[in-house]
């Protein structure tokens, strides 16, 4: 069991140490090597003289996989159509399908473009081909020509399943998904983690999702870290903590994604979250943006203002991770849950350093509405009217205010540390204009 002792009790450098400055480095390093995959691509192949390029066809191969990966669909067809010798292999044209794949550019013309020539250059029936095509097909949303496709390749490997298996979980086609799985072990193909991991991530119901971690314990495969973290996250998106701590502890390592799920995990029990903080930096791990967004959401159920005001302040200043959207729009969330409206709309508009989006003008009005701002929750209703055209909710809630003002009723919560996204709520509805409160049962969308 988690230990739940709070951590205000600790000084600040003795519950979140400070990492070696080594550490942060790699770690940065680690998030620029894909950030800029595409920069050193570039500067490698105008280091390459185009006789190599023209010549050896597994150096444009893979700067043509790299181009289309990074979304520079233009450049790498510009490589591509300069290649003499594309046609006289398949390697180019897997290239430049696996790269849009991994990529998931959802251009469904451009892949049945390239889906034609490979059929004009007779490598419609390549193996390694069609598997990229049924991959690629998935991704752009066509499950029904990854499907057709699946059942034209003659000898399927484990790719070919994998590829058809996720696709399936992508859209989730649970019941096909299952039966291919069962055909998958029926034709002697053992899954392995990518199977089993992709198993675990769709919405798969808890008696099925049981039995598949049955099989991995019969596998062998239960201290697999991608096949766990699916495990941890599958009983997380449920709610039993049980088994995401027994599945946690018995891992023998753990990587940011392990500490991410359990941390997220635990959103909704603070002290848990934040213990599992502590323990995660006294191991020499990293947090990454996502761990300090479940961080700031775990404060915000609870009202830790202090706990949440902390942690986006050492997220920039020790571990040099600059906020996102989400990490304003749990900060909004939480002085809007305390009623610190002015202060909320302050952190809006002098402390982002981009402009602000849904996520953040939605957290704010939600606040303006559940303590009766009226003038800030017109402004924060006017941008997103801007950002959300097809919104009615916006609308609604901006009525709401008004209606709220006209009566002079504000909402506020009965207990300082409510929980307020369980639905139903009870709120105090007050009158400005009399001491008399009632407490009355309110749905979170009343």
């Amino acid at each position: 069991m988690v230990a739940t002792t709070s951590l205000r009790l600790k000084p600040l450098k003795q519950r979140w140490p400070l990492p070696p400055a080594s550490r942060i480095l790699y770690a940065r390093a680690q998030w620029e090597d894909g950030k800029s995959a595409i920069d050193h691509g570039i500067r490698v192949h105008r280091l390459i003289p185009d006789k190599l390029l023209r010549k050896n066809v597994g150096i444009s191969s893979k700067l043509i996989r790299l181009y289309a990966f990074s979304g520079h669909t233009q450049k790498a067809h510009e490589l591509f159509d300069k290649m003499p010798k594309r046609n006289a292999s398949a390697f180019p044209w897997n290239s430049i399908i696996s790269g849009y794949a991994e990529k998931g550019v959802g251009l469904i013309h451009v892949g049945e473009e390239v889906h034609r020539h490979v059929i004009r250059r007779g490598f419609g029936s390549t193996g390694f081909i069609l598997n990229a095509l049924v991959d690629k097909y998935a991704k752009c949303g066509d499950i029904v020509k990854a499907q057709k496709l699946f059942h034209q390749i003659g000898t399927k490997d484990l790719v070919s399943w994998n590829s058809m298996l996720i696709g399936y979980m992508r859209h989730e086609l649970i019941t096909k998904a299952l039966n291919l799985f069962r055909l998958m072990i029926c034709d002697g193909i053992e899954p392995d983690s990518v199977s089993l991991s992709a198993l675990f991530v769709a919405k798969l119901p808890l008696s099925i999702g049981k039995q598949i971690q049955g099989w991995v314990l019969r596998l062998g495969t239960n201290q697999e870290l991608c096949i766990v973290n699916s495990m941890v996250d599958f009983y997380a998106d449920r709610k039993k903590l049980m088994q995401v701590r027994c599945l946690f502890e018995h891992m023998h390592e753990w990587d940011i994604v392990s500490w991410n799920s359990v941390i997220s995990a635990h959103s909704k029990h603070p002290d848990e979250a934040l213990s599992y903080f502590e323990k995660m930096v006294k191991s020499g791990a990293l947090p990454d943006g996502v761990t300090f967004v479940s961080l700031l959401l775990a404060c915000a159920h609870l009202g830790k203002l202090e706990d949440g005001e902390s942690l986006f302040r050492i997220m920039k200043e020790r571990y040099d991770i600059s906020p996102r959207m989400e990490h304003y729009g749990c900060m909004v969330n939480l002085y809007g849950r305390f009623g610190l409206i002015d202060k909320a709309f302050d952190f809006v508009m002098k402390r982002m350093e981009f402009e602000a989006g849904p996520t953040v003008w939605g957290a704010l009005l939600y606040a303006c509405y559940r303590y009766g701002n009226v003038k800030i929750g017109e402004v924060a209703a006017q941008h997103l009217f801007e950002l959300e055209l097809d919104n009615e909710h916006n609308f609604e809630l901006l009525m709401k205010i008004y209606k709220n003002a006209e009566l002079g009723k504000i909402i506020i919560p009965p207990y300082p540390r409510q929980t307020f996204l369980d639905d139903p709520l009870m709120y105090c509805v007050g009158s400005a204009t009399d001491s008399e409160f009632h407490c009355v049962i309110l749905s979170a969308t009343d």
